[in-house]
C-alpha cells in the first residue's frame, strides 16, 4: 500500500486542480484536468471527479464548466450517462510546471 494520496500522485503528473461546491447538497469536490482514461476522453469526458477512498469512491468522468459540472454516473450501451451538477468554483491550483 502506498504513503501517498491519490491527489498527490495526479498532481505529479501535471494535472491541475479546481476546487468545487456543487450548489444542492453544498459537498466541496476536487476536479483534475484531464479524462480519467482515455475510453472517458473518447466519450467527452475533459476532467477527473475525484470521489475519495474505499467502497463507492475513487473517480468519475467529468467536464468542468464555468457553473456546471457534468459528472459520468452510469453507463449505458458503452456510453457515458451525465449527470449534471451546478457548482461554484472555490478555487484553481495551476501546477507551476505546467507555465
Amino acid at each position: 500500500m502506498s504513503n501517498t494520496h491519490p491527489i498527490e500522485n495526479w498532481l505529479r503528473e501535471d494535472r491541475s486542480l479546481t476546487g468545487v461546491r456543487e450548489q444542492e447538497f453544498k459537498k466541496e469536490h476536487q476536479v483534475y484536468d484531464r479524462a480519467p482514461c482515455d475510453w472517458s476522453e473518447a466519450q467527452g469526458a475533459t476532467h477527473t471527479l475525484y470521489c475519495g477512498e474505499g467502497c463507492g469512491k475513487g473517480t468519475r468522468p467529468a467536464k468542468l464548466l464555468k457553473t456546471v459540472l457534468y459528472v459520468g454516473t452510469d453507463e449505458q450501451d458503452d456510453k457515458i450517462v451525465w449527470e449534471k451538477w451546478s457548482i461554484k468554483t472555490l478555487y484553481r491550483w495551476e501546477n507551476p510546471r505546467l507555465k
